[in-house]
């Protein structure tokens, strides 16, 4: 408030034993002047007053009570009985009387003295009733400016509330259509990334797939040429070398593929590689950038709701200071009225005042119990999260030992089941063993009949051949005489010879498809004895 309340002017209530007649042995009474220097001194506003004189609560009682409080419900002093009781002889009944008469002389005289201050008290009360007219009035104007005061900064802070209520939710709304567009980036930018990964893997699948054609196609020619020169390696020995050389080309091309297609699949291979890690990064930059939204929300949400809170803080203490003010206002007035009347009135007005202070510790009371509670539900709940991290850590040491535990017994069983795998394989593998030895001995007698009727057609071969050297030789002398004959004995050999020939290169290629065969059962083999190094190994 900037104007001053008008409680400058001295209490005449607190002057009331200044008109009685001082009694025997008192101070002397000061003059006028000395009277109004302390009175000056000693004047202080009413609600200055007011704090100074009230009685401070805490959780033990009141500050000023001398009184000792327990902690507990204590009995009441247990009366004695009449056996307890002391006897008391003819001269401490006389005592007793005595005192007792004395005490209430004093009190008599005291009563007195105070009925007759009261109505000094009286007469005085009616003198000021006119100044405390004029100082209620007074009071009242105070308390409407005060009120006025009171209300427009309170629609101020109003108005700062909402403000921080409407960037609230402003900042929320920004922030949901933020994160719904980065998610929409994020959508398109997958699909893209996808779309452009199946298309490197379908164009490495191509390469893949021409070399692979290329390389049997050049595997065909390659075979049909080996067939060729076996075919034709005793007559056409030019052609062979010719074969041999084509034979030498087509197997440089197709080591060339071989190599060809082994570097486009290591590319394919690093490329997947390249994306998926590509992958993982993006994955952990959206991640980081999520956090770093979210902090920024929290942030600004934090700060808005701190400006909220300082506004409501801000409302609340002036809506206190309204009413702590409108109270020590009603109180002046009630005290003023209060004066006014007489020493009936005023006593009631003592118990008026104090059902209002009992009132008041009451409420202290009450303020001081709800601060309690707030403090032990705080307590409460810091022992509840510390209990609750305390058994959140003990239940993942718990997981952890578990994990740890079974996970031990995890390898012993796999490596009990690779094991019996590995058994299964080699039992499975030694009967592949035995069926590929008979095979084998079987192929080895297939050979050697092969073997045998080779030599045995070769041995007839170059026996029609000496035959048809021989008849040549005799129809050169007879050439003339049967020309026609001849002609055709020898197309007839040719024939047959050429029949021969194609039996023979039927039989070479029959044992050499034997002979691949007996190459393969022997890499079967040499797998059959890796297998059981492994398993040798692994046990």
């Amino acid at each position: 408030m900037s104007a001053p309340l008008p409680f400058d002017r001295p209490n005449l209530f607190l002057k009331r034993y200044d008109t009685l007649v001082p009694l025997a042995g008192a101070s002397p009474r000061l003059s006028d002047d000395e009277q109004d220097e302390l009175d000056k001194k000693v004047s202080l506003q009413y609600a200055a007053f007011l704090r100074e004189k009230e009685r401070k609560c805490g959780p033990d009682g009141f500050i000023d009570s001398t009184r000792y409080r327990h902690n507990y419900v204590s009995k009441k002093d247990k009366r004695a009985s009449r056996e307890d009781k002391p006897k008391l002889s003819t001269v401490d009944v006389a005592l007793k009387t005595e005192r007792s008469k004395s005490d209430f002389t004093k009190r008599q005289k005291v009563i007195e003295v105070h009925m007759w201050q009261h109505k000094q008290q009286e007469r005085e009360l009616k003198r000021v009733e006119g100044d405390i007219a004029k100082n209620q009035r007074a009071v009242r104007k105070t308390l409407r400016d005060f009120e006025n005061a009171i209300m427009r900064k309170r629609l101020t802070l109003e108005k700062k509330f909402n403000e921080g209520l409407e960037k609230y939710t402003k900042l929320t709304k920004d922030h949901l259509h933020k994160k719904d567009d980065i998610t929409k980036q994020r959508i398109e930018a997958n699909m893209s990334a996808d779309q452009a990964h199946k298309a490197m893997g379908r164009k490495v699948q191509l390469v893949t797939s021409n070399m692979a054609r290329k390389y049997r196609t050049k595997l065909g020619d390659l075979e049909l040429n080996k067939t060729e020169v076996d075919t034709l390696s005793k007559e056409f020995e030019t052609k062979l070398r010719a074969k041999e050389a084509e034979n030498f080309k087509l197997q440089q091309e197709l080591a060339d593929l071989a190599l060809t297609l082994n570097m486009e699949a290591q590319k394919g291979r690093k490329e997947e590689v390249v994306v998926e890690a590509e992958h993982k990064n993006e994955k952990v930059k959206r991640i980081q950038a999520d956090r770093t939204a979210d902090v920024d929300l929290e942030n600004k949400l934090s700060k808005s709701d701190g400006d909220v809170k300082v506004a409501e803080v801000e409302r609340r203490r002036l809506s206190a200071n309204l009413t702590l003010t409108r109270a020590h206002l009603q109180v002046k007035q009630r005290e003023e009225g209060r004066h006014k009347i007489d020493t009936e009135t005023r006593l009631r007005g003592n118990i008026t005042e104090q059902k209002m202070l009992s009132e008041i510790s009451q409420q202290i009371d009450l303020e001081h119990k709800a601060k309690q509670i707030e403090h032990n539900v705080k307590v409460h709940e810091d022992r509840r999260k510390v209990r609750a991290s305390e058994v959140v850590k003990s239940m993942k040491t718990r997981m952890d030992q578990h994990e740890t535990h079974y996970s031990g017994k995890f390898q012993k069983r796999y490596a009990e089941q690779l094991r019996r795998e590995h058994e299964d394989h080699l039992k499975h593998f030694q009967k592949m063993v035995g069926k590929g030895e008979d095979q084998e001995y079987n192929l080895h007698n297939r050979v050697k009949n092969a073997e045998y009727a080779r030599q045995k057609q070769e041995q007839r071969v170059r026996k029609l051949n000496q035959q048809l050297m021989e008849l040549k030789r005799k129809n050169a002398v007879k050439i003339k005489n049967e020309m026609t004959e001849v002609e055709r004995s020898e197309k007839e050999l040719e024939q047959q010879l050429l029949r021969e020939q194609a039996e023979l290169t039927k039989v070479t290629i029959m044992r050499n498809v034997i002979c691949v065969v007996d190459v393969n059962l022997w890499k079967c083999l040499e797998y059959i004895q890796h297998w059981e190094l492994a398993l040798l190994t692994l046990d």
